[in-house]
C-alpha cells in the first residue's frame, strides 16, 4: 500500500477516535466535575503535568526510534529491524524504572506546588502515586512495539483497540463515580486498561510483523549505535523544551496563584487538547511520507510540498483559533457554568499559546522527518529556560495571563527564529527570509478576519445554545469565505482548489 493510502487512513481513523473519545471526555468530565468538584479537577491537571515533566526521562527515544526505522522498513531490512525494537524494549524498561524512581522523589515536595484557598480533606499522596503508576505502567508493557506500527504508516491497525479500551474505561470511570463517588477507584480504571491494551496491542503488532524477533540477541553495530545515541541526545533536548511548554505553566499556576484554578484552566485545555490532537493526527500522519521524500526527490520537490502542507496548515490554525476565541467561553458556560470561565484576555492568550505553536507546525514535522535533531538541540533547552524564568517572573505581576504571556514569549524569541533557518539551510538550501515574509502576511491577513468575525459575533452575546450555533456557523462560513477572498491568486490555494473540483476530495 502507497504512502498516500496509508497516510488517509491514518487521517480518518486517528480523527474518527478522537471524535469519539472527545464526546465521551466531555461527558466524563462532566460527571467528574458534578461528583467531585474543581478541586480534585485541580489536583488533576496539576499531577498530570508533573508526570508529563516527569516523562523527559524518555529522552526522546521514541522519536529516534522511529527515525531509524523508516529506512530498514523501505529496504524490509528484517534484522535491522528486530535489533532496533530488541533496543527500545530493553531501554524502555530502565526508562520506567527511572521515572518511577524520580516519581517517589518528588513525593516531599508537593506540599509546595499544591496550594488550595481552603483546607480540603484529600490525601493527594495517595492520589498521586495512582497517578505515578498510570504513568510510568505503559514502559513495562510492550508499548514500545507501537513505535513500529507508526514508522510504517499502519497506525489505523490501532483504531479498533483504542477505541475499545478508551470507550470502556471512560464508561467505568463514570460508573464509579455515580456510584461510589470514589476517586481511587476511579483512576485504577485506566491503569489496568492500559495493562490490558497493550498486551492485546503486543499480540495483534507481533502477528502482523511476524518476521521480526522482538527479543533478539543481536546489536547494533558500534557506528549506528553511535549514531542513534547521538540523535537520542538531540531529541532529548527537544524533548525538554516541549514538556516544559505544555506542562510548566499548571505547575506556576497551582503553586503561585491556586490550585483549582488549574481545574478551571484544564476544562479550556481540554477542548484546546481535543482540536490539537485532529491537528497533530493530520499533519503527523505525514511525517514518514516526507521522510521518503527527504532521501527520494529533488529540493524543488520537496521545497513545493512543504509550501503546500504550510498552507493547509496555517489556514487549519488560524480557523481554528478564532474559533476557539469566539465559542470557549459560551460553550464552557452552557456545558458546566459560567463560573468556571476565565477573564476574555487570559482566553486570548490561552488561544495565541495554541496559534503560535501551531503556525511552526509544518517547520517540525519537516524538520524531525528530515532527521533535522542534532542541529536544533541547543535551542530547545534555551526554550526551556526563557520560558520558566519569564512565567515565574511574569505571574507576579499579571497572574495567570503573565503565565502564558511568558511561555509565548520563550516560543518566539527562540523556536520562531532559529527552526526555519536550519530546515531551510539544512533541507532547501536557501535562505527563509521568503518564509518569513509570508508568514507576516498571513497574519495581517489573519488578524482583519478576525476583527471582522469578532465585530459579527459580538452581535450575539446572550449565554444560549441558539447564539453558540450562531457563532459556530458565523465562523465556519464567514472565515474561510474570507481566507478563500484573500489566498484566491495563491498558487498553493488554486492547487487544492482544482484538487477538489477535479476529484471531490483533497
Amino acid at each position: 500500500m502507497s504512502r498516500t493510502s496509508n497516510a488517509k487512513r491514518n487521517i480518518v481513523s486517528g480523527i474518527l477516535i478522537q471524535l469519539i473519545t472527545s464526546l465521551l471526555g466531555f461527558i466524563n468530565r462532566t460527571v467528574f466535575i458534578h461528583y467531585l468538584g474543581a478541586n480534585y479537577l485541580g489536583l488533576s491537571g496539576l499531577f498530570t503535568n508533573i508526570l508529563s515533566v516527569l516523562s523527559l526521562a524518555e529522552l526522546g527515544i521514541g522519536d529516534a526510534i522511529t527515525y531509524a526505522l523508516y529506512k530498514p522498513l523501505a529496504e524490509n531490512d528484517n534484522q535491522k529491524i528486530s535489533i532496533l525494537m530488541s533496543f527500545y524494549r530493553v531501554t524502555y524498561k530502565v526508562i520506567g524504572i527511572i521515572i518511577f524512581c524520580m516519581g517517589i522523589c518528588l513525593l516531599p515536595f508537593l506540599k509546595y506546588l499544591i496550594n488550595f484557598d481552603i483546607a480540603i480533606d484529600i490525601n493527594y499522596y495517595y492520589i498521586y502515586i495512582l497517578f505515578l503508576f498510570n504513568s510510568v505502567i505503559s514502559y513495562f508493557f510492550f508499548s514500545y512495539r507501537i513505535s513500529l506500527i507508526n514508522a510504517a504508516q499502519k497506525n489505523y491497525l490501532l483504531l479498533p483497540y483504542n477505541m475499545f479500551f478508551t470507550v470502556c474505561s471512560y464508561i467505568l470511570q463514570m460508573i464509579i463515580l455515580i456510584l461510589f463517588k470514589n476517586y481511587y477507584l476511579y483512576l485504577l480504571i485506566p491503569i489496568c486498561s492500559e495493562v490490558i491494551k497493550n498486551y492485546s496491542l503486543s499480540k495483534k503488532i507481533k502477528k502482523e510483523f511476524a518476521e521480526i524477533d522482538f527479543n533478539t540477541k543481536d546489536k547494533l553495530m558500534k557506528l549506528e549505535r553511535k549514531k542513534l545515541i547521538k540523535n537520542i541526545y538531540a531529541l532529548s533536548m527537544t524533548k525538554i523544551s516541549s514538556i516544559i511548554y505544555s506542562s510548566s505553566d499548571n505547575i506556576v499556576i497551582s503553586a503561585f496563584i491556586s490550585t483549582t484554578l488549574v481545574g478551571y484552566y484544564s476544562n479550556y485545555t481540554l477542548i484546546i487538547g481535543v482540536v490539537t490532537m485532529c491537528t497533530n493526527i493530520l499533519f503527523n500522519s505525514l511525517k514518514s511520507g516526507i521522510g521518503d521524500l527527504n532521501v527520494m526527490v529533488s529540493i524543488e520537490h520537496k521545497k513545493k510540498v512543504f509550501n503546500r502542507i504550510l498552507f493547509a496548515n496555517r489556514w487549519i490554525y488560524y480557523f481554528f483559533s478564532i474559533c476557539l476565541f469566539e465559542l470557549l467561553d459560551m460553550f464552557i458556560s452552557l456545558w458546566i457554568n459560567i463560573d468556571y470561565t476565565l477573564n476574555k484576555s487570559t482566553v486570548f492568550v490561552i488561544v495565541l499559546a495554541f496559534l503560535i505553536p501551531g503556525l511552526n507546525y509544518t517547520v517540525s514535522i519537516f524538520k524531525d522527518a528530515c532527521g533535522l535533531f542534532w542541529q536544533t538541540r541547543y535551542r530547545t533547552l534555551i526554550t526551556a529556560i526563557v520560558n520558566i524564568i519569564l512565567s515565574i517572573l511574569l505571574v507576579q505581576f499579571l497572574g495567570i495571563t503573565g503565565v502564558f504571556i511568558g511561555t509565548i514569549l520563550a516560543y518566539l524569541l527562540t523556536i520562531y527564529t532559529i527552526d526555519p533557518i536550519i530546515l531551510f539551510n539544512e533541507v532547501f538550501e536557501s535562505s527563509p527570509i521568503s518564509y518569513y515574509k509570508e508568514l507576516l502576511k498571513s497574519v495581517i491577513g489573519y488578524a482583519l478576519v478576525f476583527i471582522i468575525i469578532h465585530i459579527l459575533c459580538s452581535y450575539f452575546q446572550n449565554i444560549t445554545l441558539l447564539n453558540l450555533l450562531v457563532r459556530f456557523f458565523i465562523c465556519c462560513l464567514v472565515i474561510n469565505f474570507l481566507f478563500s477572498i484573500i489566498n484566491w491568486k495563491n498558487n498553493d490555494f488554486i492547487y487544492y482548489k482544482n484538487k477538489f473540483f477535479k476529484h471531490g476530495h483533497l
